[in-house]
């Protein structure tokens, strides 16, 4: 999804984002839903807790979904400046490409 200020609101699921750096403490690896590298254990990562509504507007926790140390930097900027990310579909990494492209142009 290209850089965008603008969310759409509309969902099916949605998540609240970290505050802070964790340590995975997982026994398995997990991949970085951004770029899809591995997370190590005992790595500094981002935990992003995901929730859907039912039908009765009650809200349904998710497992929570996991950035790598690197994509969750480029989260908090990306977040700070603004832009709006969607989670498991937006790659940080490519967001910085496009994000230093356009800074280029002008």
């Amino acid at each position: 999804m290209p850089l965008s200020c603008s969310c759409s609101d509309d969902y099916e699921w949605f998540y609240t984002a970290p505050k802070f750096y964790q340590l995975f403490d997982h026994k398995k690896r997990k991949r970085c839903c951004s770029c899809g590298d591995l997370i190590e254990i005992g790595s500094y990562c981002g935990k992003f807790e995901s929730y859907e509504m039912n039908e009765d507007d009650s809200e349904k926790c998710l497992a929570p979904n996991y950035m790598c140390e690197t994509c969750t930097d480029l989260f908090f900027t990306f977040e700070n400046l603004g832009y709006c990310i969607v989670l498991c579909s937006d790659n940080m990494k490519d967001m910085l490409v496009e994000y230093q492209e356009l800074k280029n142009e002008h």
